[in-house]
């Protein structure tokens, strides 16, 4: 075998490594049970999950500790990120320079 071809081997050995372990990492997507308000079942990413919840797709979802009610149950609220009145800018922890 010549150098050529021992480089072109790795090179394609290489390939199908990186292939195989982004399919791999894709198996791993955790995903979650959701009924949506047409009916349809389906198993969706977080991401996913959180956009069909903003757009009020979603009857209901599940969770670790059972099946979470849209207008029923608690939802975590969405966090602004913090403004100007950033409580961490109080005046007693103030340096002026």
């Amino acid at each position: 075998m010549t150098t050529t071809e021992k480089t072109d081997t790795k090179t394609l050995a290489d390939a199908k490594n990186l292939t195989n372990r982004s399919e791999r990492k894709e198996e791993h997507i955790m995903t979650v049970p959701v009924v949506l308000k047409d009916g349809e079942e389906k198993n969706v990413s977080k991401d996913e999950l959180q956009f069909l919840l903003v757009t009020s797709r979603v009857l209901f979802f599940e969770r670790s500790n059972g099946w979470a009610v849209i207008g029923r149950d608690v939802m975590r609220d969405h966090v602004e990120p913090l403004a100007e009145n950033d409580r961490r800018k109080h005046g007693v922890f103030a340096v002026a320079f």
